[in-house]
């Protein structure tokens, strides 16, 4: 598969996971905030307030995949924005064989990352 196809496909599925990630947070968070109270509450509301920022980051590097597909100048802005989610979900899922939570989702979307990085790939 070419490349640029593949960094294409991978930005759209990251526009849609980034989006309806960050409208999950984002429900979350305001009923997390009616529920409790001290220091739990901010845990938790701290928590939520990162996994957004990174649902953000997503949806974001997903359109700037989109727009940059056809540049091959600014490739580099790609690979660094996939590095740094790479790097991010690789610390996730840490977190998640530590507290045994879902493998499958994190493998998921390391998979999809890496793709994302090697469809930002330049042919010299």
């Amino acid at each position: 598969m070419e490349s640029r196809i593949l960094l294409k496909i991978t930005s759209i599925f990251m526009i849609i996971l980034g989006g309806v990630t960050l409208i999950y947070h984002l429900v979350i968070f305001d009923g997390i905030g009616l529920f409790t109270e001290g220091l739990l509450s901010k845990i938790v509301l701290t928590t939520l307030f990162l996994n957004s920022g990174y649902a953000i980051l997503m949806f974001v590097s997903g359109i700037l995949g989109l727009v940059f597909n056809r540049r091959d100048d600014r490739m580099n802005v790609i690979r660094i924005l996939g590095t740094i989610m790479i790097i991010l979900q690789l610390l996730g899922f840490v977190g998640v064989l530590l507290s045994g939570n879902n493998i499958l989702i994190s493998t998921l979307w390391l998979l999809l990352l890496g793709l994302y990085c090697l469809g930002a790939k330049d042919y010299y």
